[in-house]
């Protein structure tokens, strides 16, 4: 057994480690990055939604949402979706979040109004 000392520090050590690896998957990515990664998940959305799988549509989106919060191009997306599937409280929901990023955005705008 670990004397209490030892102890203490592998928990230290551990938990800094944890700490470091959430910060590197959290750290925001580049104008690049993240439009590589929107164009991969709207062709993974494209063909879900072509096999009428709408939620997992949305999963996808919602993934690279949460780990780009600050961009409102996945809730856009988002907000297009659940209109087409006539789900406007879901769809009024995501275009709210994308004007939060962007309130000038006019397909947000578009969709909170219609829906």
């Amino acid at each position: 057994m670990y004397p209490l000392k030892q102890l203490s520090l592998v928990i230290m050590i551990g938990s800094a480690l944890a700490l470091a690896g959430c910060a590197s998957k959290n750290a925001p990515m580049s104008q690049e990055e993240f439009s590589s990664a929107m164009a991969q998940s709207s062709a993974s959305a494209d063909s879900l939604l072509e096999k009428g799988q709408r939620e997992d549509a949305v999963k996808v989106l919602e993934d690279l949402a949460k780990k780009n919060p600050g961009r409102k191009d996945p809730w856009v997306r988002m907000a297009k979706i659940h209109f087409d599937g006539e789900n406007y409280a879901q769809a009024i929901v995501a275009a709210e979040e994308a004007l939060q990023r962007d309130n000038t955005d006019r397909t947000a705008k578009s969709i909170r109004a219609v829906g």
